[in-house]
């Protein structure tokens, strides 16, 4: 009786173990074998590091995985295809958009699903999404060196053109001065006469009578 209880303990912990084996795999590997869902298709030009079992989400929530990563040579090029497997509760429309992103600054990355517009219909399983590529950070790297580069040279030439509108007004500061003062006195010349003519009017009448009398003479 004894050896019969002892081994029938030894049955029931080995069965124990492979239970909580199964969950532990079925955690790890990001699904559940005893949930029901479907997969979908996305087809990329750059994976941007993302990896077989890389979480899938769906408007933020998680809602599957990346089942599997396969690179295929087409006519079109090299592309990247990948195989989500979704819950069923997840729904994707046809006008969905997705994307790799990554999970904080050095984080893992990961599949974004977007919701797509009320209009559009569900897709069927096995149905394929074009991805919008992700930018390589050497590409980004590469833009603002270019950016930093015709900023650079923006700003030499602003100090070209500075140091040259100093040297064209220093050359010609006299002549400068001297416009600038006959303007001046152009000026309280127009204010002089304008003045003299407020307070005797009857000036403007004689100039205008000799301008007349010069014209008959003539």
């Amino acid at each position: 009786m004894r050896k019969i209880a002892n081994e029938v303990k030894t049955g029931v912990m080995i069965v124990m173990c492979l239970l909580i084996l199964l969950g532990l795999t079925a955690k790890v590997g990001g699904f559940s074998t005893f949930k029901k869902g479907y997969n979908l298709k996305v087809q990329f030009n750059y994976a941007s590091g993302l990896k077989q079992g890389a979480p899938v989400q769906l408007t933020g929530v998680e809602v599957g995985e990346v089942k599997d990563v396969q690179i295929k040579y087409t006519e079109e090029g090299t592309r990247v295809y990948l195989t989500l497997w979704l819950d069923k509760s997840a729904k994707v429309r046809q006008d969905s958009k997705a994307y790799i992103a990554t999970m904080g600054l050095m984080g893992e990355k990961y599949l974004e699903l977007t919701s797509g517009s009320k209009k559009s219909p569900f897709l069927q399983a096995d149905s394929m999404i074009v991805g919008k590529e992700p930018i390589a950070m050497e590409e980004m790297a590469e833009k603002a060196m270019r950016i930093s580069d015709n900023l650079n040279e923006g700003i030499s030439d602003l100090r070209k053109l500075t140091s040259s509108v100093d040297l064209t007004v220093t050359a010609n500061k006299t002549k400068i001065n001297e416009i600038i003062s006959n303007m001046n006195e152009t000026s309280k010349n127009f204010a002089e006469f304008s003045g003299d003519l407020k307070k005797n009017p009857w000036k403007l009448l004689i100039k205008t009578k000799e301008k007349k009398n010069d014209t008959k003479k003539d």
